[in-house]
């Protein structure tokens, strides 16, 4: 049971998320996370490939003796850690330049892409305004029965 409470927390949170709806000026910030969340799914999906994929190059950089699942994890979890600032120890030029190219592509370009996409999803809940509102207090009226 215990192992399923975050589950259940995240449900929840939802769903007061959701029933934040009721009221006017929430409902339009309620609508428009809804929309961002829909909009990152395909970033997210492409971000966490490049990660893999910079993983697996940084993998094949290690020698042969070296090369274990865990240790393809670990590079896994580095990479990760990189999207936020984390500097790995590299050990040589071939390492540095995975970095680079995965600082530049990743951090720098991605996150812009991402501030795009959301950006455009603001764009479209304020161009919609009036019908989200309307389509949401439908979708309330539903619920109620």
């Amino acid at each position: 049971m215990d192992k399923y409470l975050w589950f259940m927390l995240l449900c929840l949170t939802m769903n007061g998320v959701a029933s934040l709806r009721f009221f006017q000026g929430q409902r339009l910030l309620v609508m428009m996370i809804i929309q961002c969340i829909r909009g990152m799914i395909p970033f997210l999906v492409l971000l966490f490939m490049c990660v893999f994929m910079f993983a697996v190059m940084n993998h094949a950089t290690t020698p042969k003796k070296e090369r274990t699942f865990d240790k393809f994890q670990e590079g896994l979890g580095n990479q990760y850690m990189m999207l936020f600032g984390d500097n790995p120890e590299n050990s040589g030029w071939v390492q540095w330049t995975l970095w680079l190219l995965f600082s530049i592509t990743q951090i720098v370009v991605s996150f812009n892409l991402l501030i795009a996409i959301i950006s455009d999803d603001y764009a479209r809940v304020q161009a919609d305004k009036k019908p989200n509102e309307l389509r949401s207090m439908c979708e309330m009226l539903l619920e109620m029965g």
